[in-house]
């Protein structure tokens, strides 16, 4: 749910904390079988689908800001097509536990 006054996005009660996920996403497009979200700094940017499916950019070198059109070759974006995203939280959930099994407690450091 948005909240109408600042355009974040809030979160249901149990899950990311509201502050947080202000901190992470901001919608900037909706449609009634569509929701566009990117974060603040403009690293992040995510289409969700009303079919469960969830695409998503990750933005390295220049920001969205910085580069809206990505027409630099500076650019190097990272994207990802997730139809399933609890089997996608999961096994980045099971890749953390790995690493932190096989580094210590106190990777990533």
């Amino acid at each position: 749910m948005a909240d109408r006054g600042t355009g974040f996005v809030s979160c249901e009660p149990g899950s990311v904390e509201p502050s947080m996920m202000a901190d992470l996403w901001k919608i900037v497009g909706t449609e009634d079988y569509f929701l566009e979200l990117e974060d603040p700094e403009g690293w992040w940017k995510a289409g969700i689908k009303w079919d469960g499916c969830v695409n998503l950019w990750q933005y390295n070198n220049l920001s969205l800001d910085e580069d809206r059109e990505r027409k630099s070759q500076q650019c190097l974006d990272h994207y990802i097509h997730i139809c399933d995203i609890d089997d996608a939280i999961k096994r980045l959930e099971a890749i953390k536990a790995a690493a932190v099994k096989h580094f210590g407690e106190d990777w990533p450091e």
